[in-house]
Parts: C-alpha cells; sequence; structure tokens
C-alpha cells in the first residue's frame, strides 16, 4: 500500500461557523500552513505522530513498517491519503482557498483521477449523514460538501470519513443516502482507555471482588462536569426529591488548572459560567423557586482535583477517581447528548462518560439519546434488564424518555443500603464481562481502522 499522512495542526472550527452564511468559513483558513506531512512515525514529525495516534496498537505500528510511506503527492502512484483532522469541511474550506499551493493542487488532481482515496479520520465537527428529509438537508455540512465534489469534478467514492459521532442505529440505515462517501464510527474514547487506563486498573475487576464484605456509603454517583439542559433536570430532579445526600453528585466542576488559586475550587463561578449554566436551567419544567432554590447550589464540586496540570496523566475523558465508585453503587450518567429528534438519523455519540463506569465496573442508567443501550450492546456490551428497566432507552420521545429514567431513579434509591448491595452483586458477572470486553472493543477500533486503509488501497488497484 502506498499511504500519505497528514497530519492537521487546526484545530476544531465549528466555534466560528455562522451557518447562515457558509462563505465567511473562509475568513479563518487562510492562516495555516500546509506542513505536517510525515514519512513515518520515525520522521521529523515523528512527535506529532506519536501524539496524534497516541491510542495506536502494534497492529498499526506494523501496518506503518510494512507499507509505503509516501512524502509528497507529486507523481500519478495510487495511494490512500490519511487525513488527520478534526474538520473535514474546514479541511476542504482551507484547500479551496490555498488552491494554488502544491500539496493542495496535486490533491484534488489525484482524487478527481481516482488515484487516490482520502481517509478524514478523527473527524469530531461535521455532521455528513444523508439526503434524508427537512431536517438534514439544511445541514451546510451536506451541502458544502456535495457543491465541492461538484466544483472539481471529484466523485464521492474518492472520500471516506472516519470518527466519533458516525455510529447510525439499526433502524435508520436504509435512510443513508451519502452519494457515495463513506461514514465510518471509530469509538474513540473507548480507545483512548488502552493508553492510560488499561495497564493501570488491569486488575481493577478482582479489586471490586475484595470489597463485597462491605457496605458501600452512597447509593449512585452522578459527575457533572460542563452544563447541559438535561444534566440540570437530573440535578433539580435528584435536589428536589431529597436524594444528593444518596450519592455523590456534581454539577459545574468545569475543566483547567484547578489549583490552590483556582476560583473553581473554592466554589465560585465567574459572571460567565454562572449566565451560561443558568440559560440550562431557567426553562425546566419545575417552579420557578425550585429551580432557584437548586441553582443556587452551583458549582457542587465531588471530585476536587489538585494541580490538574501536574498530577494527572491523561485528560478529563481519561482520568478516573476509583474511591467514588468503589463506595458507591450505580451510576446517572449525564451523556453528552439527550435530545437528538431535531436530526432525520439517529446519530449515537458514546463518550468517555458511558466507558468509566464500564471500566469501574458500576451499571449505569444513560441519560442519553433514544437507543444508547442497543449500540452499547451492538458494540458487544451486556445492559442490566432486568435488574435496571432499560425500557427508557426504547422510549423516541425525550420527554417520556426522561420521566421514565427519573421513575427508575426513584425505585432505585428507594432500596436501603443492605438491598442495594445485594442488588449490585447479583450483576457482577454483566459487569465483569464488560470489563473484560472493554479492551477487545477497544482494539477493534484499530483493526477495523486497518482494514478500512486496506480495503480503500484494494478498490484503487483493481
Amino acid at each position: 500500500m502506498n499511504l500519505f499522512i497528514f497530519l492537521s495542526q487546526m484545530g476544531s472550527n465549528h466555534h466560528f461557523r455562522n451557518y447562515k452564511d457558509i462563505s465567511i468559513w473562509k475568513d479563518h483558513h487562510d492562516q495555516y500552513e500546509f506542513k505536517h506531512s510525515i514519512s513515518g512515525p520515525t520522521g521529523t514529525d515523528g512527535g506529532l505522530f506519536e501524539w496524534k495516534f497516541d491510542y495506536h496498537y502494534d497492529d498499526f505500528n506494523n501496518l506503518i513498517d510494512k507499507i509505503n510511506i509516501l512524502k509528497n503527492l507529486d507523481n500519478d502512484e495510487p495511494c490512500v491519503i490519511l487525513w488527520e483532522c478534526r474538520d473535514e469541511i474546514g479541511e476542504m474550506i482551507r484547500w479551496e482557498t490555498n488552491q494554488d499551493y502544491p500539496l493542495v493542487k496535486n490533491l484534488i488532481r489525484k482524487l478527481k483521477n481516482k488515484q487516490s482515496h482520502i481517509v478524514f479520520f478523527n473527524c469530531d465537527v461535521g455532521y455528513l449523514r444523508n439526503k434524508g428529509n427537512y431536517k438534514d438537508l439544511s445541514d451546510p455540512d451536506w451541502g458544502y460538501l456535495k457543491s465541492f465534489l461538484k466544483r472539481h469534478n471529484i466523485s464521492g467514492e474518492q472520500l471516506s470519513i472516519i470518527g466519533p459521532e458516525k455510529y447510525v442505529i439499526k433502524e435508520d440505515r436504509d435512510k443513508l443516502h451519502n452519494e457515495g462517501v463513506s461514514l465510518y464510527n471509530f469509538h474513540r474514547q473507548a480507545v483512548y482507555q488502552r493508553v492510560y487506563n488499561f495497564s493501570f486498573f488491569r486488575n481493577f475487576n478482582n479489586m471490586v471482588k475484595s470489597t463485597r464484605p462491605f457496605l458501600r456509603q452512597k447509593k449512585y454517583l452522578c459527575l457533572n462536569n460542563s452544563t447541559r439542559e438535561h444534566r440540570a433536570d437530573i440535578f433539580t430532579f435528584l435536589h428536589q426529591n431529597n436524594l444528593m445526600e444518596d450519592g455523590y453528585l456534581s454539577y459545574g466542576s468545569y475543566y483547567g488548572n484547578t489549583g490552590p488559586n483556582n476560583a473553581i475550587s473554592s466554589g465560585i463561578l465567574s459572571r460567565s459560567q454562572i449566565e451560561d449554566v443558568w440559560q440550562d436551567f431557567k426553562n425546566l419544567k419545575y417552579k420557578e423557586e425550585q429551580i432557584k432554590e437548586t441553582f443556587k447550589l452551583i458549582p457542587r464540586l465531588i471530585d476536587k482535583k489538585i494541580n490538574w496540570t501536574g498530577n494527572f496523566d491523561g485528560d478529563i475523558g481519561t482520568v478516573i477517581n476509583p474511591s467514588l465508585y468503589l463506595n458507591s453503587y450505580f451510576n446517572i450518567v449525564t451523556e453528552t447528548d439527550f435530545d437528538m429528534d431535531w436530526k432525520d438519523i439517529q446519530i449515537t455519540h458514546i463518550t468517555e462518560k458511558t466507558i468509566k463506569p464500564i471500566h469501574m465496573l458500576h451499571p449505569f442508567i444513560i441519560v442519553g439519546p433514544y437507543k444508547t443501550l442497543e449500540v452499547l450492546r451492538d458494540y458487544g456490551f451486556k445492559t442490566f434488564s432486568p435488574f435496571i428497566d432499560e425500557s427508557y432507552d426504547e422510549c423516541k420521545d425525550a420527554d417520556k424518555r426522561m420521566k421514565l429514567i427519573k421513575k427508575e431513579i426513584l425505585r432505585l434509591t428507594s432500596m436501603d443500603m443492605e438491598e442495594i448491595d445485594e442488588w449490585y452483586w447479583s450483576m457482577f458477572k454483566i459487569l465483569n464481562h464488560n470489563f473484560k470486553h472493554l479492551p477487545v472493543h477497544s482494539k477493534k477500533q484499530i483493526t477495523d481502522f486497518i482494514n478500512i486503509l486496506e480495503t480503500k488501497w484494494e478498490s484503487l488497484i483493481k
């Protein structure tokens, strides 16, 4: 295989996108140089390569060792282009504003002549879905991609996009119509665990077993770092039902260096942070005085970080405080997304918020999109029915789904400590299966990624 690798240094671009005028995006794409192609993981940009692919396995290294890594795209040899980036549409805009740059000129030429297949990898900003109905037809990403292909006479079959938020639930797969463009899911947060946690917590299941003679002190764990409306809803629900002291519950911890001089460490939010949080509380379906009463408790810190930048090997997606899991019985996972009905096709994004309790052998209720548990089962994990009523996962209506989730939270928290302890250990086989399956699932993301590269190469040379 001939493989050209480009590592983009342009970050996530969604923060400056004006969806009413896609043309202004171009104003932000003329300041970046095209200089991060590499000749291999030990080449001049080896450090950058190791950073961008810090979750790679021996399989990926072995692939790099046995294939031909191209230094440029100057010739007419067939090749697969691996373009690592956050935002595939942003990269295309950058190409079109730098069309005279040799790398861009050769890249577009080779795609047009079907001498290359480009694989955008690690994309977590673009939302390219389908032809769809009115919900998706207005998506400017999809419109820009189609117009880009038409302007340069490139077939959609020459493009693949790999990244999180690309997993389509089963019932919506027949709606896909990407005009030849291939979309693949890469469960990045599962793969990250290989770097930071698989060795460190290798025998954590045995540690959990050792706690069986002891009652835990809390019933649930519910960590909410940044604010979202469904998280505000759960936080208010737990407060208004006098359940806060039954569990470890946080809200508004935020990121950054939480050292001794950091205001958040002292339980203080800035004015802008208060305004951001209030936006997610003010329209909740509670009495106004209840909302204001709950809002006074923000921020609520549970796992205070000491010198975040100096003491942690990893990031917010991988750092785990195991003591909270070992001293509680189940997790209320408030995922990144909840109501996704505004999309014609349901895309499920399972983040570290769900991966961490799997790693810590914690059963969970997921406050997340429709069919999230189904996706986990597709991945090979087991969920917790009949120990947990998981009918909420089958409920497409977001309001009704939230009501079912709250009903089950009330049922579980109504158990006394002896009851919930017995309930927890009755699920240990499921928890242990999931713990052991996580590294299998993680590695599969890499092997599937390699298979995609090899398949695209075979399609070029057949």
